[in-house]
């Protein structure tokens, strides 16, 4: 029985001895397995230490393929995208030596991704085929590849892959969302409203896919002329930080497509102070062309006036600026193409010290202002005469009243040669251009 106890007491501590040795075996082990310092630098960023253990390492196993994926992940975190994909290369063909294939596919999107990020195309294509040859329906592989393909206006090979990740992760926003711009660069209005509806109401108003989906669902409707659906697409935007400028712009542009030019001024007037230089030039141009567009020659001046002292060099602005040039320097015909017509007799009355007028004719482009002996035309178009304008004249003279034989007509840039042509501009007293000018900056 004394045996028996001794017995026991010895084997009890040769196990404590065991699980003791076989604990500090384990500790040493686990303190010491380098791939797991290797991974504890990564996951903690400290991306040099890795890239130092790694190499010692590889000294040690120059054909492991998990070493050198290490290393690979090491440099990309060190932003050494070059030398990160080689290593992700060499990790591929390693692993095919250790027979570790299916690891390939996750490799090559490493390489892709690199690739990717340093916009080399073509390689990064490459390398998501790769991908996708092994393994047809990897949603990243899929998704980038189709992006790259969008960015680069290759839209229509982009739709096959998106159609295939579509049908695999139905709700890919990211996917949604190139679709839509493969719709609407193809000019399938439908097939991008659609997409950006879907889209739109899956993700909530901060998400920043958000604002650009909105512009692009907006730019949609703007071009199927479903002006009404883009409003209010657009006006939650206004104030929007990334996107407030674009979306002031195209509201702009909405109010003028409806003919709603005064909308179009108060969004103006609401955004001046705040839009971007670069945004404030186009917002100038926009309410200037809807001016022109609407007669108002004075407020298109003013308008295209603020966009010329931003860039002259926008668009049409330096022909305009040329165009316009005796307009910009004498301020005083402002009184002459004003829409306001009382503003415009009061100042003709003294600019041609009328006195006693018999009747008064209103017309769009001219206004009579008829006396016992001569009739006074003054022409209010921004353009030469012409031969349609005089036979017009001519027309409405003989209509409204018996023309006087004396017919003076002022405008400030003349006849063209084909309205000298007509025949009763051998009655006419023409005052135009200079002696047009010395006339009004008279007054």
């Amino acid at each position: 029985m004394e045996g028996s106890l001794v017995f026991l007491i010895v084997l009890a501590g040769i196990t404590v001895v065991t699980v003791v040795v076989i604990l500090i075996v384990r500790s040493v082990t686990l303190k010491y397995n380098p791939i797991q310092e290797i991974e504890k630098f990564i996951n903690a960023g400290e991306f040099k230490k890795a890239q130092e253990l790694t190499q010692k390492e590889l000294q040690k196993s120059p054909t492991s393929f998990v070493l050198k994926y290490y290393m690979g992940q090491a440099l990309e975190g060190m932003q050494e995208f070059s030398q990160a994909a080689s290593f992700y290369e060499k990790a591929a063909v390693s692993a095919t030596v250790e027979g570790n294939d299916e690891m390939k596919p996750a490799l090559f999107l490493k390489v892709a991704n690199l690739y990717k990020k340093k916009h080399k195309n073509e390689e990064a294509i490459g390398y998501y085929m790769m991908v996708l040859d092994k393994a047809p329906q990897n949603p990243k592989a899929l998704l980038d590849v189709a992006e790259i393909l969008v960015e680069t206006n290759k839209t229509k090979r982009a739709q096959g892959f998106l159609e295939t990740l579509l049908k695999i992760a139905p709700n890919n926003l990211k996917g949604r969302y190139l679709m839509a711009q493969v719709g609407f660069n193809n000019q399938d209005y439908n097939l991008c409203t659609e997409h950006l509806n879907f889209l739109l109401s899956h993700i909530p108003a901060n998400d920043p896919l958000y604002p650009k989906a909105s512009l692009l669902l907006a730019d949609s409707y703007l071009h199927i002329k479903r002006y009404e659906e883009a409003l209010p697409v657009l006006e939650p935007l206004i104030g929007v930080p990334e996107v407030s400028d674009e979306a002031v712009i195209k509201v702009v542009e909405t109010y003028l497509a409806m003919n709603q030019l005064d909308k179009a001024v108060n969004i103006m007037n609401d955004s001046i102070m705040t839009i971007s230089e670069d945004h404030k030039v186009e917002l100038y141009y926009l309410i200037a062309s809807g001016h022109y567009k609407a007669g108002d020659i004075n407020n298109a001046l003013k308008n295209w006036k603020g966009a010329i002292a931003i860039d002259p060099g926008y668009k049409d602005l330096k022909g305009i600026a040329d165009q316009f040039k005796l307009h910009f320097e004498n301020p005083k015909l402002e009184n002459i193409f004003t829409l306001d017509h009382n503003v415009f007799e009061e100042f003709i009355y003294r600019a041609l010290k009328l006195k006693n007028v018999d009747q008064t004719v209103k017309k769009r482009s001219y206004s009579v202002f008829k006396t016992h002996d001569v009739d006074y035309i003054v022409y209010r178009a921004p353009f030469e005469i012409t031969f349609h304008d005089l036979a017009d004249i001519e027309t409405n003279l003989h209509n409204d009243f018996m023309a006087n034989l004396a017919i003076n007509i002022y405008s400030l840039y003349g006849f063209s040669e084909e309205a000298k042509g007509h025949t009763v501009f051998r009655k006419i007293l023409d005052v135009s251009g200079d002696d047009f000018l010395k006339m009004i900056n008279s007054v």
